[in-house]
């Protein structure tokens, strides 16, 4: 037989046949250590074998070819240049160190990568080709090639590993034998024609899915659109039609001609990511379906002021489901990613993944709610929540001053309103003032209640953090007379309005119209003023009035039959945005979630830069309904060294007129004219205070802490008709990351206040994410309104 003879013994009696490789175009030696390149070839395809990466769709194809790169490359670096094989050699170690040597693994393959580069150093300064050690220099470097750590950019590693086979294959091919050459050139088009065949198979399937694939997205899409607006009796056919769309789009990728392709490179990635999507979208689209069927939620509605909280436990399982469901699919999506994705295809699997996101933040906003709402509303036993009634006419840091409060029982779904009143009953009630005493929050006592001495009721909330200020609430009220409580609900007018968004009109014996959502904030915070301040005895029904208001809505709320959830969240929506609802619980786990959807007041968490302007109220009147408030940041960020320099522009206006309305309007209870503004203004940075003005002289605060920041507080007076300019300057250390800004900011009246952000960046330093900013110019803005987002940033 041609390339085959008998040689002597070896390995003791046995013999071999030496078969020629196509290593020397001569026969192959039979004693063991002449056969080294032989065996070379052999260790090289076996490590090449359970190597990573995956170039196709099928695992047996994956180690096909894994191993014909590994005894290609060795056969090839026989053949090639010294040299050839010495650079292949260093562009893969090069390749390896610049990937990263994050574990024990990378270790070896740089011991791979240094070996391969070594045994190419030495062949090159031998006399004679060694082609053992030409196959060594190839087998290590092929090793490291195929292990090319990932933390590489995308497709690199693989262009990197074909650029070192085709230096060795291209320097090595003229040494072939022709024979040789004949051979691997008709096997080379004999695999060319397979793969085009097979590619052929798999782009028929791709054309018969096509058309099952699109109208299975549009109906997830007209699904899910209907689910967020609450209408299950749209969603649910939409889901069942995406459903049959995307099975009968994945069974045509899944075709008998379209397997084949899956073998070939590159295509077999294609198509699996095709199939793998589609099915993907299938279970989601099923899923949403079972959970919405079982959920019914068009009826869901609270009955007679009762919400059925075990109906709503039991929405929350299947809710977490869905949840869990979407989180497997974008795992699921995130796993077929790859780095030869064309873009048609690398855009539709980020797409999707987008829609896959975007559908997991609803239903992971539903879980929490279902989950935690049932526990908030008395499933497990009776609840008692603190209800103060605030006025953010007469500013106070985490709302208005309180002027009512109440007592709301929670009982397996049904609200109660047990107790209603002025807080003037609270301040004379219980514990003597002096003998109420507070334990924390430290800062809240560090500034408000020197010695732990509890404020007055109407000084109780001066901070700018609710979660705060209620926890004061909670120790405070059985001291004043009430019952120990499960958390704090705070509502002031702007709340009352939304809540009449779902209860309808309130009608009360002391004012002639009916409260509406339209007239609400306005009513009780102004009109009510101007009304009764001439009418004798106009102050005590004044106070009726917005006593019975407030709780007629509450009343009407605990008995009403309530809309479905997405109304319910769209009426209240800019009320929670203000903090004008603002809630806080004394069980940390429903205070986690409050905190996750944004209801508690509570100061942004998180590192970076902080800002916040806030004013007290320190005339005793509703003069705060005509201050206007508005704030400029200009800020200079440096990337390299992770500092910024921060000027706040506060510009403060007091519209109020100096005669017309009466003394609880406008007057000033502490002597100064009628019409004038006195106030504490207290500003907050994560910044070191470099200087503070106030219309261009010196601004002279005094200095402390508060939640984490630097706190520069004053008393200002501003008489009618007056604007008055503070300027604050701020050198701030940042961490690593990008820049990020929190805003703290109080309930306002009218919600005019604004505070307008401009971050200019020094270099050439590009943000990869903006969060709230927009970009123009190499400045990024943006101008936010009082129930804007809190938090801005570029990372």
């Amino acid at each position: 037989m041609p390339g085959v003879r008998e040689e002597g013994p070896w390995l003791g009696e046995a013999s071999i046949p030496a078969i020629d490789l196509g290593l020397s175009g001569a026969i192959v030696p039979t004693s063991l250590w002449q056969r080294r390149s032989t065996w070379i070839v052999v260790a090289s395809s076996l490590f090449g074998a359970v190597s990573p990466g995956h170039p196709t769709a099928l695992l047996a194809a994956d180690v096909v070819l894994r191993v014909a790169f590994a005894s290609v490359f060795v056969l090839a670096a026989m053949r090639a240049s010294r040299t050839v094989v010495l650079v292949s050699s260093a562009v893969v170690a090069l390749a390896v160190v610049a990937g990263g040597l994050g574990s024990f693994g990378d270790l070896v393959v740089l011991v791979f990568a240094v070996g391969g580069l070594g045994c190419g150093l030495v062949s090159l300064r031998q006399s004679s080709r060694m082609r053992w050690l030409l196959a060594s220099a190839g087998a290590l470097s092929s090793q490291a090639a195929l292990r090319i750590p990932t933390q590489l950019p995308t497709r690199v590693p693989s262009a990197v590993a074909a650029g070192a086979l085709a230096l060795v294959i291209v320097s090595g091919w003229p040494n072939q034998s022709r024979r040789n050459r004949r051979r691997y050139r008709r096997a080379g088009l004999g695999v060319a024609a397979l793969a085009v065949l097979a590619s052929a198979g798999g782009a028929v399937s791709v054309a018969l899915a096509r058309g099952d694939a699109e109208r299975g997205v549009a109906n997830a899409r007209n699904g899910l659109t209907a689910a967020r607006g609450g209408d299950t009796s749209a969603a649910s056919p939409a889901f069942r039609a995406a459903e049959a769309d995307l099975r009968g789009a994945r069974a045509d990728f899944s075709r008998w001609f379209a397997v084949p392709a899956r073998a070939v490179p590159i295509v077999g990635q294609h198509l699996d990511v095709l199939r793998r999507l589609t099915g993907t979208a299938a279970d989601v689209v099923a899923t949403a379906t079972e959970t919405l069927d079982g959920a019914q939620l068009q009826s869901f509605r609270a009955e007679g002021g009762r919400i059925d909280v075990q109906r709503m436990r039991a929405l929350g399982r299947r809710m977490t489901t869905a949840d869990d469901a979407l989180t497997r699919a974008r795992s699921a999506v995130a796993a077929a990613r790859g780095p030869w994705l064309v873009p048609f295809v690398a855009h539709r699997t980020r797409s999707f993944d987008a829609d896959l996101t975007d559908a997991q933040h609803t239903t992971s906003q539903a879980r929490q709610v279902l989950n935690a709402v049932p526990e908030l509303l008395g499933i497990d036993g009776p609840r008692r929540y603190l209800l103060v009634v605030g006025n953010p006419a007469e500013a106070r840091g985490s709302g208005g001053v309180i002027g009512n409060f109440g007592e709301l029982t929670a009982d397996n779904g049904m609200l109660r309103l047990e107790r209603f009143g002025r807080t003037t009953e609270l301040n004379s009630g219980g514990l003597p003032g002096d003998d109420r005493r507070i334990t924390g929050p430290a800062d809240y006592v560090a500034r408000y209640a020197p010695d732990g001495v509890a404020p007055v009721w109407s000084n109780v909330n001066l901070t700018p953090d609710f979660s705060a200020a209620a926890n004061v609430m909670s120790q405070l009220y059985p001291q004043s007379g009430g019952r120990p409580v499960d958390g704090v609900i705070s509502a002031d007018p702007v709340a009352l309005a939304g809540l009449l968004r779902l209860t309808g009109p309130v009608v009360v014996p002391g004012w002639p119209d009916p409260i509406t959502s339209e007239n609400a904030a306005k009513l009780l915070m102004f009109d009510l003023y101007a009304s009764f301040e001439s009418v004798p005895g106009g102050r005590a029904a004044r106070i009726n009035v917005l006593g019975e208001v407030s709780q007629a809505v509450w009343q009407a709320l605990s008995s009403a039959s309530l809309p479905a959830p997405a109304t319910m969240t769209a009426a209240l929506k800019d009320a929670v945005a203000g903090r004008h609802l603002q809630l806080w619980s004394s069980r940390p786990a429903e205070q986690a979630y409050l905190e996750r959807i944004g209801v508690t007041g509570s100061v942004p968490s998180g590192g970076g830069d902080l800002f916040g302007l806030v004013v007290n109220n320190g005339g005793a009147n509703k003069i705060d309904w005509f201050l206007d408030r508005s704030t400029t940041y200009d800020v200079l960020y440096d990337p390299a060294t992770k500092k910024a320099k921060a000027t706040a522009t506060i510009v403060l206006r007091n519209s109020a007129p100096a005669t017309g309305f009466g003394e609880e309007l406008i007057g000033n209870q502490i002597g100064e004219p009628i019409g004038s503004m006195t106030m504490l203004v207290s500003v907050y940075s994560a910044g070191t205070l470099t200087s503070a003005t106030i219309d261009g002289r010196p601004f002279n605060e005094s200095r402390n802490r508060e939640l984490g920041a630097e706190l520069h507080a004053g008393w200002l007076y501003l008489p009618s008709a007056t604007t008055t300019t503070l300027r604050f300057t701020y050198d701030v250390a940042l961490p690593a990351g990008g820049y990020r800004l929190r805003l703290l900011r109080q309930p306002d009246a009218q919600d005019r206040a604004t505070v307008d952000v401009h971050v200019a960046v020094k270099g050439a330093w590009q943000p990869e994410s903006i969060v709230g900013l927009s970009a123009a110019k190499g400045t990024y803005s943006a101008s936010v309104p009082a129930t804007g987002t809190r938090v801005l940033a570029l990372g």
